[in-house]
């Protein structure tokens, strides 16, 4: 929220006391789960398919 006041200050300084830009709440979005996990660097990936195509890039060069 801090980085929004920030910009707004130095970007935008005739809305620093705008009623609408103050009235906008913004929600921490929570990232999905990843459940597929490569073991051997820890990385971890939304689908299988995602896990074989990084496999086949970064570890079978």
């Amino acid at each position: 929220m801090e980085l929004r006041k920030r910009h707004i200050r130095h970007i935008h300084p005739e809305r620093l006391h705008d009623v609408e830009v103050d009235q906008h709440l913004y929600i921490k979005v929570t990232l999905p789960s990843l459940p597929c996990v490569y073991e051997l660097c820890a990385k971890t990936f939304a689908s299988h398919p995602s896990l074989s195509t990084h496999k086949r890039r970064k570890h079978e060069a």
